[in-house]
């Protein structure tokens, strides 16, 4: 890096610092635009998984520790209801639209739960498209970004919520929610593309590695 600071601090430098100069101009050009390419090209792809994906969303009535258990109750009554019953669907919108047949069901089954506890909570029941932070399942990680997803709201909605990918169905999985296993993993691959499916797998640390790569390039070169 002092060698790049010489560059554009020396007032007195001959043509070849001149010629170092231009040329460094033209390849942090190249560079930055390839850049922008690249992150742009991976938002379009953010975009498409995003669409192929459907999110779970389960929010407390408060953050009390009774209302955070309850919330945690009624959600695991509503994806054993999901395991057993939910057919095999062949994209997000058609397990959108089974949710949606099933919403009195799956909000009968939740009140259920909050009364035998006690409450009066009411279910409010809604598919929204929303903003999701980045979500990890062992060696994959989903992108942030904007994701269908079916909600169920606790009484007042006011507490934490619990999310998870609904379909393709990681969050029903029996076991540890943070491990995909094999069947899973196929499923994957079945609805996502090749580009869709490593972006997943790479997305921790592509872009990182990629931007350091140039800069050591550039270092290398400006060190002849």
């Amino acid at each position: 890096m002092k060698k790049l600071g010489k560059l554009f601090t020396s007032r007195k430098g001959g043509g070849e610092e001149m010629r170092k100069l231009r040329v460094l101009c033209f390849i942090l050009g190249i560079v930055s635009l390839g850049l922008f390419l690249s992150i742009r090209n991976r938002e379009n792809t953010y975009n498409e998984i995003a669409s192929k994906v459907l999110r779970l969303h389960v929010i407390g009535n408060s953050d009390s520790i009774q209302d955070q258990r309850l919330k945690m109750e009624v959600k695991k009554d509503i994806e054993d209801y999901l395991k057993k019953n939910m057919p095999d669907v062949k994209d997000a919108k058609e397990a959108e639209s089974y949710l949606i047949e099933e919403g009195e069901k799956l909000k009968e089954i939740g009140e259920r739960r909050i009364r035998g506890r006690g409450y009066e909570y009411v279910i409010t029941m809604e598919t929204r498209e929303m903003f999701f932070p980045k979500k990890n399942y062992e060696k994959y990680e989903f992108p942030a970004g904007n994701y269908r997803a079916v909600r169920f709201v606790i009484g007042e909605g006011k507490g934490k919520n619990w999310w998870g990918i609904l379909y393709p169905n990681l969050c029903l999985t029996e076991g540890s929610y943070e491990v995909i296993e094999e069947e899973q993993d196929e499923k994957l691959k079945a609805i996502l593309s090749e580009e869709e499916y490593r972006t997943i797998l790479s997305a921790k640390t592509e872009d990182t590695q990629v931007s350091f790569r140039c800069l050591e390039i550039i270092q290398e070169w400006l060190s002849r």
